[in-house]
């Protein structure tokens, strides 16, 4: 009973934390794009979604350290995936910003 709470609570807490994580690249990229905007709770619902139609299906019995690094891998992955979309949000933010002030008059890139 006690690994069945385990893994529940484990599954909910990746499945949230991939849904922010796909929230805000939607919000980052898509929807400046015109795409429709959706909320925390659709995101999670489309994590849910994808995660069950990609999901594999194990071959043996886990031990507990396999669980361990697979919980740790998952969440260094968002994190990683979440820090590299916003600093390519924030590169095009200043390509953008460079193209507004060169467009002013002033050279301020040089290739």
């Amino acid at each position: 009973m006690k690994d069945i709470s385990i893994r529940v609570t484990l599954t909910l807490i990746l499945n949230v934390a991939g849904g922010y994580v796909l929230y805000n690249l939607w919000q980052w990229y898509l929807v400046p794009l015109g795409i429709v905007d959706i909320s925390l709770i659709q995101s999670i619902g489309i994590r849910l979604i994808f995660g069950f139609l990609t999901d594999k299906i194990p071959r043996k019995q886990e031990e507990a350290i396999d669980k361990i690094y697979a919980v740790s891998y998952s969440i260094s992955s968002y994190i990683l995936v979440l820090a590299f979309g916003y600093f390519w949000k924030m590169f095009l933010w200043y390509l953008k910003k460079q193209e507004i002030r060169s467009s002013r008059g002033r050279q301020w890139i040089s290739f």
